[in-house]
């Protein structure tokens, strides 16, 4: 967790001041006083104590990482040749890499029924595989027309 620095200064006088007051009270540095008094010092350190922790906690704040429990969803990149853009797909594990691409389809310049594959970065055959199978990135390869 990170914080400002003032929180921690804050934090620091509150446990010095605890701490000082909870060492007097141990050496028998305030053996002298009335019991009132005693008690008071004793309830300062307590309450001075409680409040570093509180405000330690409270002023705690995450590095901005989230993290979120598996939701049921597979995400995966796609890549094409002669495209710019990496397009993010997803889908139930157990679903195929073909249905999952065949639901976005972001290719206007190929008929989503014409022949095309999906190849992992070794270049095997992953499109009738579930996603959850390959975890890489994986390649579409569209077949050429013939003339």
């Amino acid at each position: 967790m990170k914080k400002r620095s003032r929180d921690v200064l804050i934090t620091g006088i509150l446990l010095g001041t605890s701490t000082i007051i909870t060492t007097g009270i141990y050496l028998g540095s305030f053996a002298g006083v009335e019991d009132s008094v005693y008690v008071a010092l004793m309830a300062t350190a307590i309450i001075t104590f409680v409040l570093a922790i509180v405000n330690n906690i409270a002023t705690s704040r995450s590095y901005g990482v989230k993290v979120r429990g598996y939701e049921g969803i597979v995400h995966r990149v796609l890549k094409a040749p002669g495209h710019r853009n990496e397009y993010f797909i997803e889908g139930k594990p157990e679903s195929t890499f073909r249905e999952v691409v065949r639901d976005i389809w972001p290719f206007d310049d190929h008929n989503v029924d014409s022949g095309w594959k999906l190849v992992s970065e070794s270049g095997e055959d992953v499109t009738d595989r579930s996603l959850s199978s390959y975890e890489g990135i994986v390649d579409i390869e569209f077949e050429e027309p013939e003339a």
